[in-house]
């Protein structure tokens, strides 16, 4: 709601001012009031005439459970011009306690009103928040509506006075223990406690009250890197590309943070439901995080220690799996030379290792941005076959699209054990060779070239009847039409039927002109050697004597399914090649 315009309507204030926030790492999730800036302002409004009514602060915010700074705002009140200060917030509930802090009592005593949600505190929905306000002589309150105390009357019936402290002090011990379980958690960062280990110390020893929010999420030390890198780019006035390369690599790795905390999500909050856990977008450079607010939900789910200590436990286990993906990830890319058959896809809403993609050595030399519609289903449906094979041994492997190239690829889950990665990566590799090599694989290829001969023996039977219907009639006379040729000679252009030759490579119709140019300037240029393209040797060299057959025969059923020729005649030996 908007407090400017609430006001004006409700009591005709039409002057309202939005204090400045405290400038911080935090001011743009949640702020607080800027006391300084707010004693600028009051100065310049009474130098104006202008006569200062309320203040509204707050005392425990509902997403970083901020105070504002109370016992400032009350010195400026005595040093410069009295005003109603009213208070809000989560942390007025610590006023219930047995033994309150001092100077909180001390502070929040000096304020002229508050307002408190204790129905939610207490597991009550029905009943109305409670507005709680000093006595000013000489005044009368009237209200125009009848309050509604029944709620009240109820619930002070059945509760007494002890349960209600009891359920209040409850909450609180239900987020000092989630904060100490946390601050052991090296991997786990929460928001707004820059050292978590020595705040959990101070609030045991009672120097801190317990906070009333706790905001946790992974601690993703890539975006912080790639956060740092960016600034120092911004203030050394780098170039351009610079600077856009480096919020490149920064949304990325926000958006990759965001999906391990939603996968965190996936496996934390199901078995978490008597907590009242959930997550909340931040913004800005904080992305996904978990909310643990035991003010408002212990009451309603009897949340006790146990529920905080299990999940303590789950959520240290699985932080491990979480540690040894991000840095199985980090050498995911490192293996792609030893996987010549496997391409690293880019995957989005994926918070797994990654996605790679087998590619069939028929179309391995063409580049991906190059694959047309043909090459893309091949590859599609060889990976897809890849990751129905891949499942019946680990169901961590699945199916994925990458939106970049258009082709289905294999998506590798979470890993436990970053140690594993290599292995996985090699029963890929085997699994799909294995496939390629499957006579399933070879009938679709062979059903490919008959397609394709079936495409090329049309394409030149329409070219045909297209030549017949342009010479016209006269021209197929026996003898009349040698003397129209001899009248009206035709062009040679016209007279040549250009062939079709179909390239299992694209998968796509070609003229036999072109494939012939294209031969000949093969044969004008020398081939290249081995030396000029050079590989990082990376298996033992008996492997490779076994792998230079099978390239030298792969290179030759290449040479071989280069052409399919016009006739049907000619090309069934083909066929009958390729299956076999």
């Amino acid at each position: 709601m908007d407090v400017s315009s609430y006001l004006a309507s409700e009591f005709g204030i039409a002057d309202v001012t939005i204090l400045p926030k405290l400038e911080s790492d935090l001011s743009e999730i949640e702020g607080r009031i800027d006391h300084q800036q707010f004693e600028k302002i009051l100065d310049e409004d009474l130098a104006a005439g202008k006569k200062p009514l309320i203040l509204i602060g707050v005392v425990g915010t509902t997403i970083l459970g901020q105070n504002d700074m109370i016992s400032k705002i009350l010195e400026i009140r005595e040093k410069k011009a009295h005003f109603w200060l009213h208070i809000t917030g989560q942390a007025i509930a610590a006023l219930t306690f047995r033994e309150p802090n001092n100077v909180l009592v001390h502070v929040l005593s000096q304020v002229d009103s508050m307002t408190f949600p204790i129905a939610l505190w207490l597991g009550i929905p029905s009943a109305p928040v409670v507005t709680l306000h000093k006595s000013v002589e000489g005044y009368k309150a009237s209200y125009r509506e009848k309050l509604d105390s029944l709620p009240w009357w109820v619930a002070s019936s059945y509760l007494s006075g002890k349960k209600i402290v009891d359920m209040i002090e409850n909450a609180f011990l239900l987020s000092k223990v989630m904060l100490k379980g946390l601050s052991a958690i090296p991997e786990v960062e929460i928001v707004g406690v820059e050292n978590p280990v020595d705040f959990a110390n101070r609030v045991y020893k009672s120097k801190y009250t317990a906070p009333t929010v706790l905001i946790f999420k992974y601690n993703y030390v890539s975006i912080k890197n790639a956060i740092q890198h960016h600034k120092d780019l911004i203030q050394k006035n780098e170039d351009h590309d610079a600077i856009s390369i480096a919020e490149k690599t920064l949304q990325d790795e926000l958006e990759y943070g965001d999906y391990l905390n939603a996968w965190l999500r996936d496996g934390l909050l199901p078995e978490s439901q008597a907590l009242g856990i959930d997550t909340i977008e931040l913004g800005g450079n904080y992305g996904i995080a978990f909310r643990f607010c035991p003010l408002e939900h212990a009451a309603t789910f009897s949340s006790h220690i146990d529920h905080v200590q299990r999940f303590v436990r789950k959520l240290t286990d699985i932080m491990r799996i979480v540690e040894s993906t991000v840095a199985a990830k980090l050498k995911f890319s490192e293996l792609k030379d030893d996987f010549p058959s496997l391409v690293l896809l880019p995957i989005r809403n994926w918070a797994g290792i990654g996605a790679v993609c087998y590619i069939p050595s028929i179309v391995k030399e063409t580049n991906p941005e190059d694959w047309n519609a043909i090459q893309k289903q091949q590859i599609s449906h060889l990976n897809l076959e890849l990751v129905h094979q891949l499942k019946s041994v680990d169901a961590a492997f699945s199916s994925g699209d990458c939106t970049r190239y258009g082709v289905s690829c294999v998506k590798f889950g979470m890993l436990s054990d970053v140690k594993d990665l290599h292995n996985l990566v090699l029963m890929v590799s085997d699994k799909g060779k294995e496939i390629e090599n499957s006579q399933q694989y070879l009938d679709s290829l062979a059903d490919l070239i008959r397609q394709g001969i079936e495409a090329a023996n049309e394409a030149l039977r329409k070219e045909n009847d297209q030549r017949l219907q342009n010479e016209g009639m006269m021209r197929q006379l026996p003898i009349m039409g040698s003397l129209v040729n001899w009248w009206s000679p035709l062009t040679p252009e016209s007279q040549n039927i250009r062939g079709r030759a179909f390239n299992l490579k694209t998968g796509e119709m070609q003229e036999t002109d072109v494939l012939f140019k294209s031969k000949k300037n093969s044969d004008v240029t020398p081939p290249k050697t081995k030396n000029e393209t050079p590989q990082i040797p990376h298996e033992p060299s008996a492997t490779k004597l076994e792998e230079e057959p099978s390239q030298s025969s792969s290179e030759g059923e290449a040479t071989v399914a280069e052409e399919v020729t016009s006739s049907s005649e000619e090309t069934k030996p083909a066929i009958a090649a390729e299956s076999a």
